[in-house]
């Protein structure tokens, strides 16, 4: 339909389509070949337009209207004629459309086609920068955790941490070592120190708990013993520390299974004669219960015997493995294992009594942290 421009404004122009009704056509719906900032650069007040209802708005009662759509349907109409063997009426309909309106269509595909390669060229860009970021940030990772773990690992001599603190023992495997200090040895302010019974601290317990404490033993692995923090970072520590009532003692030992954690409190810790005793463990302490060795270390195992647990030493059990029979001979499980782990708990995923076999390999894999477990004098094995 025709309408006359009554006022410009900014944003647009308003055009009178019927007596007494007037629409709006917007600056960005009056050119489509070019962009202009003010309806004046195409159109002035009393011009006579070509206009397209866009919307009708009753509640607000306004009527968005358009200058270009009118063309931009007329292009579709005169192609698909044109398909049909119109060419004739397409050229005519041109030639009827105001001038700055005939060359709409091929600017508006012209700008179509430069948005979508510039969106491409921006998407493109921006997945080149989310690989380079993760790239850069997983080299990062990799060598922090290779510096971090070769020096909790092996310290700057080259050996197993564990070495620096711990020692071969004929009933456990291996113990820490008593009366050892050792500053900053996990970071600035991070020491390491154990009693003269080889418990991680500063202070040696009594035989008796001093008046008003309550003595508290805490047992289990390398998360109890507070491998990577200082003596007062351990949980142990924080239970005196939440409760100044307490007296704890820490039993950790890095690399211990539930069998070796239970066998050092029975032979070390029952005669502290504890109020409280906290034995954490991992499913992981289980697993390696049911082996005699650990990180090609000898240790004990458990046995039923007239129905109370008792350590059974592995012939062996001190030196790494280094010939396929000793290492076959770590993998199996005999009817006294099944027997004392069922005593135990039933680890998680298996059936109490499974007699399958379990792999050097998986032995190995399974709970292995750095610094676990000490070198440990060389024995020959008993035939």
């Amino acid at each position: 339909m025709r309408g006359k421009v009554r006022k410009l404004e900014a944003f647009g122009a308003f055009v009178e389509i019927a007596p007494g009704i007037d629409g709006l056509v917007h600056v960005s719906r009056m050119v489509a070949d070019r962009r202009i900032s003010h309806p004046k650069q195409a159109v002035a007040v009393g011009d006579e337009v070509d206009v397209t209802v866009l919307s009708i708005d009753t509640e607000q009662r306004r009527i968005a209207l358009s200058m270009v759509e009118g063309a931009r349907r007329e292009q579709e109409a005169a192609e698909h004629s044109e398909r049909r063997g119109g060419g004739g009426a397409r050229e005519g309909q041109r030639a009827a459309r105001p001038r700055h309106l005939r060359r709409a269509p091929a600017a508006l595909d012209q700008r179509q086609e430069l948005t979508t390669a510039a969106c491409a060229g921006r998407f493109f860009a921006a997945l080149a920068l989310v690989v380079v970021v993760a790239a850069g940030l997983a080299l990062v990772e990799g060598v922090a955790s290779l510096l971090i773990s070769a020096g909790l690992l092996f310290g700057s001599s080259g050996r197993l941490a564990q070495e620096r603190y711990a020692r071969y023992d004929p009933d456990l495997g291996w113990v820490s070592k008593p009366n050892v200090a050792i500053p900053d040895m996990y970071g600035p302010g991070a020491d390491l120190h154990t009693t003269s019974q080889g418990f991680r601290g500063t202070v040696d317990p009594g035989p008796t708990p001093p008046p008003g404490k309550t003595r508290v033993v805490c047992s289990g692995d390398s998360f109890t013993f507070g491998y990577g923090v200082g003596d007062d970072f351990t949980w142990c520590a924080g239970l005196a520390k939440l409760d100044p009532r307490l007296e704890t003692i820490n039993m950790g030992q890095g690399g211990y299974g539930v069998d070796q954690a239970f066998l050092w409190y029975r032979r070390d810790g029952a005669a502290l004669a504890p109020a409280i005793h906290i034995f954490a463990f991992i499913d992981g302490d289980f697993e390696r219960t049911r082996g005699a060795r650990f990180l090609d270390f000898g240790k004990p195992t458990l046995a039923l015997r007239g129905g109370t647990l008792a350590g059974r030493k592995r012939a062996g059990m001190a030196p790494p493995v280094l010939d396929a029979d000793r290492a076959n001979a770590g993998g199996r499980e005999t009817h006294q294992d099944v027997r004392a782990r069922r005593a135990l708990a039933a680890p998680r995923g298996r059936r109490p009594g499974d007699p399958r076999r379990r792999s050097r390999r998986a032995e190995r894999h399974h709970g292995r942290r750095a610094g676990d477990l000490p070198r440990a004098p060389h024995h020959r094995r008993e035939k």
